[in-house]
Parts: structure tokens; sequence; C-alpha cells
């Protein structure tokens, strides 16, 4: 009777009808313990300043931002709403959007450990709650410490990656406690990931898979014991589909903040999902020996015998993990939720830049317990106080090097320096460099990178531009009109290089060339409003007003805060008759 007893209190304890006060103390101490952990590791994050696409998404139009539920009509509408509330707060300070990136961090390592303790004491694991709670606090700890998390913390604009962990967490959670309020909870966080980031299509295929292996034991039980909450669940993909159809959810270009596109835009899914399986063992490289950590890994697309391997590797753990989630074992649903939340970015959706370290930040704590459960199984029998001093000693390791990442978010030049140290064959590492040196005023060293980039990729638009007009602005234009020839050779039809072509020509007094630059880029770009601007100036020096009034008029309905076109139109009609 007693055991029978003890079986029941736990099934209610797994199905969330029932809290025990004996364990309150050691959870409340748990989780201080995992504040102080994270605390330490990023206590220097706050002085990291913006980079990359923080300079795109973080301006004054986040003033005009509406924080409301309009919010969720758009892609990724949730975290536009977060910013805008930092905005309000500080401005374009970063320390708020620190603390909050940092706030959203705590919150996710705190739903990591309940979700994986919960998990674990469920009856088909059957753990004690001591040791459920322990594998759950070492589990979080490592996790939330771990570098390969920072690009989801101190990059701010990642917070897209965390922010949509929070409710992927929140609704894996959810769904494993019983009763109606917390099936609206799962539903509701669902939807409001769907809002955040489209990574969050998979999170009602992982609560499934979770009840089904963990607690129903079976795909058909499952289904008979929650079918309202699986609808739920899958009712939110509609709204998903919604904000994708309507154009609004923006993927970004992938131009590490530079304004150019990568090499590797427009490969197919084929040769994507062959690369992928590269990129998948190098994110297992990272989260077992993070060095080597980058903004921009600028991996090139497989291709040759050599993209064979890695793919074989890959999928024989998939299969592996299809096998064992069919004999529910634990590994297997481990291994199948790894490889389902990198599915939308890591499968056959090509996306310009093929490795980025925030995608690892939910799988990170999947590989995370997963190593933390195999050493378990293998210290079986040892002393205790081995296995706590080895993941205290790991810890430490662990938020030293998150410590020492955080370092290189202090400065762009620093960060970009860290990047072209990694990989010096990165030739857009060393073109942020060299722009972050030039705006740092040591054009010298930015010129020396922006060679380097071209010499290790000639036909590279982006380096030439910007080497050709840091040229202009140390008056060097033979310099710049020799870099933009060459680089015209390689890519005539790039309306960047053939506008600052035109810039040149202006400086030579040569109209005949600039009018032929500029009518060349307004056919390669029929949008680019400070060329119709520059058009305008030509008609009117040369006594066509007409002409150069549709031109500004058209400039400034392309750009309103066109200056030159405004000014322009002033002088049009100043010499009205």
């Amino acid at each position: 009777m007693a055991a029978a007893g003890k079986h029941d209190r736990r099934r209610r304890l797994a199905s969330g009808r029932l809290a025990p006060p004996e364990d309150a103390p050691r959870a409340a101490l748990h989780l201080i313990g995992l504040g102080v952990a994270i605390a330490v590791a990023y206590a220097n994050s706050f002085a990291g300043v913006f980079l990359f696409d923080d300079q795109f998404h973080i301006n004054s139009s986040l003033a005009s931002t509406v924080i409301g539920p309009a919010c969720l009509r758009s892609g990724r509408g949730v975290v536009q709403c977060t910013l805008a509330l930092d905005y309000r707060r500080g401005g374009l300070l970063p320390v708020p959007y620190h603390v909050t990136n940092l706030g959203i961090h705590v919150a996710v390592a705190v739903l990591l450990y309940a979700l994986v303790r919960r998990a674990l004491e469920l009856p088909r694991v059957a753990m004690t709650p001591r040791s459920a709670s322990r594998i759950a606090l070492v589990t979080a700890v490592l996790w939330a410490v771990h570098p390969l998390t920072t690009e989801s913390v101190t990059y701010i604009v990642q917070r897209s990656e965390s922010l949509v962990t929070l409710f992927y967490l929140a609704t894996l959670y959810a769904a494993l406690r019983e009763g109606r309020a917390w099936m609206c909870v799962a539903i509701a966080c669902c939807f409001l990931g769907m809002c955040t980031k489209p990574v969050m299509a998979t999170a009602p295929l992982a609560a499934f898979l979770v009840e089904a292996t963990l607690v129903s034991g079976s795909v058909c039980g499952a289904l008979r014991r929650r079918m309202p909450l699986w609808t739920g669940l899958a009712a939110t993909w509609g709204w998903l589909l919604v904000l994708l159809d309507n154009g609004r959810q923006l993927v970004s270009t992938g131009a590490g903040g530079t304004g150019f596109a990568s090499a590797e835009a427009g490969i197919t899914p084929a040769r994507y999902l062959l690369t992928q399986a590269g990129v998948i063992l190098s994110y297992l490289r990272l989260a077992i020996a993070p060095y080597g950590l980058s903004l921009d890994h600028r991996r090139l697309a497989a291709h040759g015998v050599a993209a064979i391997v890695p793919m074989i590797v890959v999928a024989s753990m998939v299969l592996y993990g299809v096998w064992a989630l069919v004999k529910k074992r634990v590994d297997g649903l481990l291994v199948t939720l790894f490889f389902l939340v990198l599915a939308p970015t890591s499968s056959l959706m090509p996306i310009v830049d093929l490795e980025v370290e925030h995608r690892m930040y939910l799988p990170l704590a999947v590989v995370v317990l997963a190593c933390v459960l195999l050493a378990r199984r293998l210290t079986r029998g040892l002393d205790p106080r081995l296995g706590s001093a080895c993941a205290v000693a790991i810890g430490v390791v662990l938020a030293m090097l998150t410590h020492a990442r955080n370092e290189d978010y202090r400065s762009p030049v620093r960060m970009y320096a860290h990047d072209v140290q990694v990989n010096e064959e990165n030739e857009r590492a060393h073109v942020n460099l060299a722009n972050a040196l030039s705006d740092e005023g040591d054009p010298t060293r930015a010129i020396e990178h922006y060679r380097r980039a071209l010499r290790i990729n000639p036909a590279f638009s982006g380096a030439s531009g910007y080497l050709a007009a840091l040229y202009l602005q140390r008056g060097e234009r033979d310099r710049a009109r020799e870099t933009l020839e060459v680089a015209l050779a390689y890519d005539a039809r790039s309306a960047d290089l053939q506008f600052a072509r035109a810039a040149v020509a202006l400086l030579d007094g040569d109209r005949v060339m600039e009018r032929a630059r500029l009518e060349r880029v307004v056919v390669l770009a029929p949008e680019f409003a400070a060329a119709h601007a520059d058009l305008g100036d030509l008609d009117l020096l040369e006594g066509r007003r007409d002409q150069a009034v549709r031109e500004y008029e058209l400039a400034l309905r392309l750009d309103p805060n066109d200056t030159t076109a405004r000014a322009g139109l002033q002088r049009c009609n100043d010499r009205a008759p």
C-alpha cells in the first residue's frame, strides 16, 4: 500500500496536480544559484555596443512603434515591441537593451530548469525529485553560462532567438501540465512565439513528441488524451502562414551590417542541405569545445566529395534518433528534438548566411542535457561528490569563456578583429573591420583591410565601393577611379558601383560620363532615389528645368528625406517664371 501511494503521488506530481512542499526550499536555492551563475558570467555584457544589424533595427524609428496587440500583426512584432520599450526607457543607450536581453536569458534558464525537472520526474523516466532537480540545475547552469549563448544575449537584436526560445520552452512546459488553464497557456505562448520568429513553427511538433514519448507512450495515446491541445497548437500555424504570406516576415540578408549580400545568395535547396550537414557538425563542435566563436563564420557552400562525409554522419544521427524514438527511448527524443529545432534553418530552406551561432541557442540546451545524462550514466557507482566537482569545474571554465567573449562586444574594432583572427580568409570580416577602423579615424589600416578583402575576392563589390569612397575622402581621386573601374569589370550591374563612378565623374567635371553612369543606375535600380536627385541636378545645370523637377519629385517620392532633391526642387521653384 505504501508503495502504491508513493507511485500515485509521483504520478500526480508529474501531471502537475501536486507540488511537494519539501522540494520548495531546494528549488529556491537552485534558482538563486542559477541566477548568481548567470550574473557572474554576464556581468560585463552591459558594456557591449551596437553591432551589425543593431544599427539597422535600433534607431529613432522605434519611437513611432505601436506597443500593444498591433505588434502581433507583423513578423517578429513581439521583438520590435520589446525594442520600442527599451528605446522609450533609454533612447539609443545600449544598457537598457542589454538589461532586457539578460532578463530574457535568465527567464529562459529558469524555464529550462523547470522543464527538465518536470520531464525527468515523469513516470516513464521516473527519477527521484532530488536527482531530477540536480540534473535540471546542472543542465540549466551549464547551458546559461555557455559562451555559445552570447550571440543571443550580448548581440542585442538577436534577442529574437532568446525571446522565441522563452515562448518555445513555455509551450513545452505548459503542455506537460494538466488542466484547461495550462492548455490555454501553452496555446497562448505558442501563438506569441509565432509572432516572434518563424523557428517557433516546430514547437507544436516538439510538444507532441514529448507527450507521446514521456507521458502517453504512443502517438495514438497522445492524440486521444490531448486532442484539444494539439488542435489549438496547430491552429497557431495558421497565423504564422498569414504573417509569411503578407510578406511582413523579413529574413536577414546576412550582410553583416555592411550593406552587401553574400556570395552564396541563390544557393539551391539541395546544396544548402548538403552544406548544413557540415554546419551542424560545426555547431556540435562549438557546443563541446567553444573556441573560435565568431559573428561571421563566412562558411561557403559545400561541394565535392568532402561534403559527403558530413552528410553521412548527420544522416546516421538522424536515423538513430528516429529508431530510438520509435523505441520510446529518451536519447531518441533528445536527438529528434535537436534536429527538429534546427530544421527551419538547417535543412532545405536556403538562408544567405549558412552558419550563425545564435541558431544553436535552444538546440544547445538539448546537447547539454544529453551530455549531463550521459555523464550521470558513466559515473554511476562513483562518489557523487566527484560528479559535483566536475560539474562545478566545467561551469567555472564556461563562465570564464563567456566573460572573455563578452569583452569582444565592447567595440566594433575589437569584435571584427576577432572575426578576422578566427578566419583570415573571411573577406566580409576584413570589410567590417575596415569600416570600424574608418569610423574610428584610422583610414590607413582601413585601406589595408579593404585591400586584403579584395585580394581574397577581387569581385567583392562592397569592398571596392567602400575603398573608393575612402579614397575620395582622402582626395585620392585617381585611386578611387581605378578601384571602381576594376570593380565594374567584375560587376557592371552593381547600381552602387555605377553611382560611385558617377560621383568621381562629377569631381572630374565630366558631365557626359556622370550622366551615362546615373542613367545606368536608374535602369538597374529604378528606386535609387539619390541617382534621380543627381540627375535632377544635371538637368537643372543644363537648363532642363521641367525634367529636373520631375527627377526631384520622383526622388522625394522614393525617399522623402532626400535633402539633395528637396534643395534642388526649391531652386527650381525659385527660378519659376
